[in-house]
């Protein structure tokens, strides 16, 4: 049987001191606040109040989610941008709460297309409200690219993309099939190369 080099350290002893200077021991944070530089496990860096006393905590308290998953508070979501509530501002978010709450129950995310077209309109979307992408591209979000529309509407942008990326396909491997069978090697552009088969 092998020994332990070391003993585990228990929560109890796993004690720091204040960071004010008033000596006193401080207990072990229970969840992480970044507000407050507290990490879950960890002692916490002041007593209640005794960060008032020390000026320049603030600058020296570590964000925790600085080197975690945090990525600017964007993400993508089956094509569509998500936007994380941090990257509004309190008025903006109070007052797309609704629309929060509706996509998600925490109200932490919201397609950013619809939150856009929303402060733009400056009134909550309805659901049968849909936000179209006039070019068919999820993620582009550039106002010029964004207007309301229906169900239907909406289903046909995103349908005529579809297929015209189907046809691009089925052109782009039918010029291959024939650059391969007459081992042509083309140098040129897609475009320069079907002029070249139309003449």
């Amino acid at each position: 049987m092998k020994k332990k080099l070391f003993r585990p350290i228990k929560a109890s002893d796993r004690t720091g001191y204040c960071l004010c200077g008033c000596g006193n021991k401080t207990k072990i944070a229970t969840i992480t606040r970044n507000d407050r530089g507290d990490k879950k496990g960890f002692p916490v860096r002041y007593l209640p109040s005794h960060n008032s006393k020390d000026p320049l905590w603030r600058k020296l308290v570590t964000v925790w989610t600085s080197k975690t998953n945090w990525n600017g508070g964007r993400t993508i979501h089956q094509g569509y941008v998500l936007k994380h509530r941090r990257t509004f501002t309190k008025k903006e978010y109070e007052f797309l709460l609704p629309m929060f709450l509706k996509y998600n129950k925490r109200g932490v995310y919201i397609p950013e297309h619809r939150a856009l077209l929303a402060l733009k309109e400056k009134r909550i979307l309805r659901a049968d409200e849909f936000v179209r992408h006039l070019d068919g591209n999820r993620s582009n979000n550039s106002m010029k690219n964004l207007i309301l529309g229906s169900a239907k509407d909406n289903y046909l942008d995103h349908d005529s993309a579809r297929k015209e990326v189907v046809i691009l396909r089925h052109e782009n491997t039918f010029l291959k099939e024939l650059l391969t069978r007459y081992n042509i090697v083309w140098q040129g552009t897609v475009e320069e190369l079907k002029k070249q088969i139309g003449k």
